[in-house]
């Protein structure tokens, strides 16, 4: 016999006599005890237990079990004891639970709210759930958070204690203390020494703590916070340096008390904060060097630096172009590119030599796009609205704008943003995973309101988005009340026979009271082709068809005290026929788009009826409106519109005196009536406007969820065909509205205080106000 199979053989035959020896001489758990368990029972902390009755005992897996008692969280303390059996060693767990909690109540003024506390608490990722096991170190985190809390708000000096009161076998009622203090006002900010500045801008500078006024607190920024005022000083440094002053230091502030008159008015307790600042000197842009750029040119870079020899240096202007390059860079797929900047100070010219640093890092690709969280948007129609491919230098601008264009589609949002990542092989290739969320395939939405449009009125809206997994979109209107009746449908195919081609179908019955003026009843059906033209601009080409019947309310009758007979004498009463055609271009993005803010857009449209496409009338009707708002600092914007229109006929034909411009009201100038300003009758009626110009402008900020104030001014006309447009000439109204938004309830309230420069009636007031619920331009 071989050697070899001689010893295995040998070695096999060890083990086996050797094996109940070895098991014989190891620890067996005979037993498992558990003590001081109140609230979880045996049978669960078992099932946490790897080791059992009749195993041998093994310390590793008894560390391992001790660890995962621990991590449940119904424990402040755990003790694993071992004693000798007759038959093994006894396992001793001695467990003391943490305090459980079946409710939960809070001791507090009536400020701060409750409710104000538990969403902050949800914020911080600290809950407040009860029937639950608290830790002594989450009741701490709580009460820190809570103290935080305060500090936020302004309250100071203010007080926290979390008590548990025991019922029974460790049913505790946690009771929250909150002594929050005083919520004291800052009444005066005062600037002291070299400040240079004028006070209004270093006031601006300072964003958390504000100086009493109407303004502060609307937005309650101008409540004390000791515990911002680091920032608020950092502003103010910041704010020097934009202005050239780059020795600037700011001083500890003095804080001190006063008494001061508020706005309400009563007098008050406030802070007085003096803040001392050393400006010092105030440099100029000396040399302006660049480095380590090789792909992109240095004339090129050289255009996105703002800084200019010899103009006041500011940290802002440096900042911002160092931005522009970065962004270059990224736009030509270098995602590793760095811009850094090294500055010196020439104390001597006060100037500051800037150089700025630039790595530029190898180009990039996109090599893979996934699209996550769809299950019936197909992933082509998301693809065709990406403005880079697969295998594509990685243009990270039209990356972004791939972004919102998927975000117009309208039936899906995006969930978070989208991950990136670099392959590991090869890091100059990306993969790119885009989560989305689907929108809602049907729903339903219930509204209504009141205003000088539809007064009272009810309607409903039923959409089924996303039909056949391409976007379209399948929508029913019905509006009802004492001025409108309407009733539509509309069927929209973003992608005609795959094409990017976006086709609708328009089908309506619409019966209109106009403010008294007459009544215009409607059904028709639109046509509708569109596509795009580059970025964000589109144009659609819709055809029309229409009957129309007018005549005269019920308060304009013949016979009425107050008739006047001018409609009678105009083209228009009665019923025809349109046929008409628009052509419209107009670019759009994703700013905002609903309450409070109006949609940033440009629209240039024209109107063809009559003529070769048949109908009653042949008119031209153009039209051009522009619409921007530009962030001013947070949720500060500032926002413009401009409105014009005219209406002329064609061919000596008619042209009827319903299709002419007739303004007021909360969409156009808001201090009117609706549809009363216009060229007038005799009797002075008003006929109808053959041009328009509208102008509003408008501040727009946050007073605090979901109120939000806008400081307006208005400014327009409606001219008959003899009439000159005059800017002096013009109505205009200025004032204050508050625009109050909940999301969960879609019924917008505006409420409007207005001054007007001219009166329509010699009896009317200048000073008008108006209220409506459930629309918004």
């Amino acid at each position: 016999m071989h050697p070899t199979g001689t010893l295995i053989k040998l070695l096999k035959a060890s083990i086996i006599l050797l094996f109940p020896m070895i098991l014989f001489s190891q620890d067996v758990v005979e037993k498992i005890e558990v003590f001081g368990n109140v609230r979880i029972p045996r049978e669960t902390i078992f099932h946490y237990l790897f080791v059992k009755e009749g195993m041998p005992l093994n310390m590793g897996e008894l560390h391992k079990d001790f660890e995962a008692l621990w991590s449940t969280g119904f424990f402040s303390d755990i003790k694993i004891e071992k004693e000798q059996g007759t038959k093994g060693k006894i396992l001793k767990i001695n467990v003391e639970e943490n305090p459980f909690v079946t409710d939960i109540t809070f001791n507090l003024g009536k400020k701060p709210k409750e409710r104000d506390i538990i969403a902050w608490l949800k914020k911080k990722g600290e809950h407040l759930p009860a029937h639950s096991f608290y830790t002594s170190s989450q009741i701490r985190r709580i009460q820190h958070s809570i103290e935080e809390f305060l500090l936020e708000r302004g309250f100071y000096p203010s007080k926290v204690d979390i008590v548990l009161e025991e019922k029974n076998k460790n049913a505790h009622h946690m009771v929250i203390l909150i002594d929050p203090g005083e919520q004291i006002r800052v009444g005066k900010i005062v600037f002291e020494g070299d400040v240079k500045l004028p006070e209004n801008i270093l006031l601006s500078a300072m964003l958390e703590n504000q100086e009493h006024g109407i303004e502060s607190w609307l937005m309650r920024k101008d409540i004390f916070k000791k515990n911002k005022l680091d920032e608020d000083l950092a502003s103010i440094k910041r704010e020097l340096q934009e202005h050239g002053y780059m020795t600037a230091a700011v001083g500890e502030p003095k804080i001190e008390e006063i008494t001061k008159r508020a706005i309400f008015p009563k007098t008050q307790v406030m802070k007085k904060i003096t803040i001392p600042v050393y400006a010092g000197a105030q440099y100029f842009v000396g040399r302006v060097e660049l480095e380590g750029n090789e792909a992109l040119s240095k004339e090129v870079l050289e255009e996105l630096i703002k800084l200019k020899k010899g103009h006041v240096y500011s940290v802002k202007t440096r900042d911002a172009s160092a931005d522009n390059m970065l962004a270059l860079y990224r736009e030509h797929g270098y995602l590793y590119a760095r811009v850094a900047f090294s500055e010196t100070l020439d104390h001597a010219t006060r100037e500051v030599h800037v150089r700025f640093n630039i790595f530029e890092g190898e180009v990039t690709y996109l090599n893979r796009l996934e699209f996550r969280g769809n299950t019936f948007v197909k992933d082509r129609i998301m693809r065709k609205k990406m403005l880079i491919r697969e295998r594509d230098v990685f243009n990270f601008r039209l990356f972004e704008e791939s972004l919102n264009r998927i975000g117009q589609l309208g039936i899906l949002k995006l969930e978070k943003d989208p991950e990136i990542k670099p392959r590991p092989e090869d890091p100059t290739k990306f993969d790119v995973s885009i989560d989305i969320k689907e929108m809602l395939k049907s729903n339903y939405h219930f509204t209504g309101g009141y205003n000088g449009y539809g007064s009272l009125y009810v309607a409903l809206d039923y959409a089924t988005v996303n039909l056949l997994g391409k976007g379209e979109i399948l929508h029913f209107t019905f509006e009802y009340g004492r001025k409108i009746k309407n009733y539509q449908h509309d069927l929209s195919e973003p992608y005609l026979l795959d094409y990017p081609v976006n086709f609708a179908l328009s089908a309506y019955f619409r019966d209109n009271i106009v403010s008294d003026l007459f009544k215009r009843k409607g059904i028709g059906a639109n046509i509708t082709i569109g596509t795009r033209i580059n970025g964000y601009w589109r144009t659609n080409l819709t055809y029309a068809y229409e009957n129309v019947s007018v005549k005269l309310p019920e308060g304009r009758r013949e016979g009425e005290d107050d008739f006047d007979p001018v409609f009678l004498t105009l083209y228009g009463l009665g019923k025809y026929n349109i046929s008409s055609a628009i052509f419209s271009i107009f670019h759009t993005n994703l700013q905002v788009s609903t309450f409070p803010f109006r949609r940033n857009f440009f629209l240039a449209s024209c109107k063809f009826a009559g003529l070769f496409l048949g109908g009653d009338f042949s008119l031209v009707k153009p039209r051009l409106s522009w619409s921007y708002f530009h962030p001013v600092f947070r949720s500060h914007k500032v926002g413009f519109y401009i409105d014009y229109q005219s209406i002329q006929a064609l061919r000596d034909s008619p042209m009827p005196f319903w299709d002419r411009f007739y303004l007021g009201g909360d969409r156009s100038i808001r201090g009117y009536e609706i549809y009363s300003i216009g060229p007038r009758s005799e009797e002075g009626t008003n006929i109808g406007g053959e041009r328009a110009i509208v102008l509003n402008a408008e501040y727009v900020f946050p007073v605090f969820e979901p109120f939000y104030a806008v400081i307006f001014h208005d400014r327009g006309n409606a001219y008959g065909p003899s009439e000159k447009i005059s800017f002096p000439d013009m109505y205009s109204s200025t004032g204050l509205e508050i625009r109050i938004f909940y999301p969960k309830i879609p019924l917008p309230v505006r409420i409007i205080f207005a001054y007007n420069n001219r009166k329509i009636d010699p009896e009317d007031s200048r000073f008008s106000f108006h209220f409506t619920v459930g629309t918004y331009y």
